[in-house]
């Protein structure tokens, strides 16, 4: 799962990326503390802090808030 400002695919969409492909399951339109606070494993963190001490890091002009809306992204490999 990556969570993004802006949705930047839809369902079905394929994309390459360290040389494998992969299927977008889904985008969903959600706030960002439920990403923090529900969904920070499947984005790769070990805990909400680290999601938002990183999303803080990637986004300094306008820092993590509990309400924006943001578009989570899942998505899987593509088997060959």
């Amino acid at each position: 799962m990556t969570t993004r400002t802006k949705s930047w695919a839809k369902e079905g969409d394929t994309f390459l990326a360290f040389g494998r492909t992969f299927r977008v399951k889904s985008v969903v339109a959600m706030k960002l503390g439920r990403v923090a606070y529900e969904f920070f494993s499947e984005e790769g963190f070990d805990a909400a802090e680290d999601f938002i001490e990183t999303w803080n890091t990637l986004h300094p002009r306008k820092l993590w808030n509990l309400e924006q809306k943001v578009f989570s992204h899942s998505f899987e490999l593509v088997k060959a």
